[in-house]
């Protein structure tokens, strides 16, 4: 392959996850493009984010890199009524088991849906299945229609400014990066895309596609020809780039340090527990009945509990206060994505744990990568709570159901269930190992600390081209 020569790559930073995944990973992405001289990169941010991030930015400092500061909204807004209009149109040319709970009953169990969601919900289910059974108006229709309706231009000073020879975009699902993508087509500029997170593509339809998408794993692959239109010539598989920094110890402090941060024995098993915030409501019956288990000498061995509050919702302070001084429970209130020392707090955190229990989260594949036994609650705790709020509502999400069908969680769909569980996993660590790694095999593509390479080989080959 020919070394890039004098080009220019436009890389958007539209979420302080991006930041997480391509920045703060150690011989990431960033790190690889920064350090080729001979390229040009222009990093497309809002100025809130930067400044969030500006130490980081001071300190990687250079010559061929240039920060731009854009005025930037995440979701897509019509400013007129044909705008709003096409907006739902292209919207529900998909219609998953996921389309259908955020259509009745919405992803929050702290928020009613509308008196009129009924309605609204029969109109999407229709758009479908008039519209979104035609291959060509997701092939071809709604990417040619979408310049004409969307006729401001937010970005193209910045084109015309660098001229850039590519354009790479993290979040290709939410603004900036689809408006970035459509003047980047406009001006046939070579484009590639990922999705901010492995769970867009079953939500909603993308109404532009970039040239190359790259795929964190087999089912956002799958999502992206099922339901997006890409084909399967256009996707490349690299893996989650933050899991690079899972799979290598640079940033593990020693267990003796660990527990003495987190002020437990370091013979006691540590059960981390991850609040799921408004998507469930009863996470604090789950903690109140571990800390009773453990008074009561019923776990199998002496546990002590890792409680992480959901990042940046006020409400976790009230929900779990009861338990901010109990000698069981340390409070983990650490996002794992805004710094770099949050984000290695985190690894540590997974690392040192015995148990991972969530609730239909994310954190499910990531306890995966350290291979941690893992539990899904399925049961409203103390309460039973109507089908708009239980947490068993979240069965529907179609993303999630990739990991169930590996068989690696334990879903616990009882008080009785729980403990059994537990302790089943307390005395044996091992138990469920196998599909542990036929989820790694499923979920994460590969687990060999390579994924950032491969990005920005995909990177360098486009611009070759």
């Amino acid at each position: 392959m020919n070394p890039i020569k004098n080009k220019t790559i436009f890389f958007s930073v539209a979420s302080k996850f991006i930041m997480r995944n391509f920045f703060f990973v150690k011989d990431g992405i960033f790190d690889i493009l920064k350090n080729n001289k001979n390229l040009k990169i222009v990093l497309l941010m809002s100025e809130a984010l930067y400044k969030k991030n500006e130490d980081f930015f001071k300190k990687n400092s250079l010559p061929n890199v240039v920060i731009e500061k854009i005025e930037t909204t995440y979701h897509m807004v019509g400013e007129n009524i044909l705008q709003k209009l096409f907006i739902f149109f292209y919207s529900y040319l998909i219609f998953t088991p996921t389309t259908r709970l955020l259509a009745s009953k919405g992803a929050r169990a702290d928020i009613s849906v509308s008196k009129y969601a009924h309605y609204f919900y029969l109109f999407k289910w229709l758009n479908y299945q008039i519209f979104g059974h035609f291959f060509f108006i997701k092939k071809s229709l709604v990417s040619k229609l979408y310049p004409l309706i969307f006729k401001k231009r937010q970005y193209k000073y910045l084109f015309d400014k660098y001229k850039p020879d590519l354009l790479f975009i993290p979040n290709i699902a939410h603004n900036p990066d689809l408006k970035l993508l459509d003047e980047a087509k406009r001006q046939g500029i070579k484009t590639i895309g990922m999705c901010g997170s492995w769970d867009h593509f079953n939500k909603y339809f993308v109404p532009i596609r970039s040239d190359v998408l790259l795929a964190w794993n087999d089912p956002l692959k799958e999502e992206a020809i099922e339901y997006e239109g890409y084909d399967s010539k256009q996707i490349e598989m690299v893996g989650f780039p933050q899991f690079d920094s899972y799979v290598k110890n640079d940033f593990l402090i020693s267990k003796e340090e660990f527990y003495k941060k987190i002020g437990f024995e370091k013979d006691k098993k540590i059960i981390f527990f991850v609040s799921e915030g408004a998507y469930s409501l009863d996470g604090k019956d789950i903690i109140d009945m571990m800390i009773k288990w453990i008074e009561q000498r019923k776990l199998s061995k002496d546990s002590r509990i890792i409680l992480r509050l959901y990042p940046g919702v006020n409400s976790e302070e009230e929900t779990y206060k009861e338990f901010f001084n109990n000698k069981f429970v340390f409070v983990d209130r650490v996002d794992n994505w805004s710094t770099k020392d949050n984000f290695y707090n985190f690894i540590n955190t997974m690392y040192y744990s015995d148990i991972v229990i969530s609730t239909y989260s994310t954190i499910s594949v990531e306890g995966c990568v350290f291979d941690k036994p893992l539990i899904n609650i399925n049961f409203d705790g103390y309460s039973k709570r109507p089908a708009n709020k239980t947490v068993k509502r979240l069965r529907a999400l179609s993303h999630f159901k990739h990991v169930s069908d590996t068989g690696a969680l334990s879903n616990v769909s009882s008080e009785e269930e729980l403990l059994n569980t537990i302790n089943k996993y307390l005395k044996n660590s091992e138990f469920k190992s196998e599909q542990r790694r036929k989820m790694i095999d499923r979920m994460c593509f590969r687990l060999d600390g390579k994924s950032s390479e491969r990005i920005v080989k995909s990177i360098t080959k486009s611009l070759n081209k």
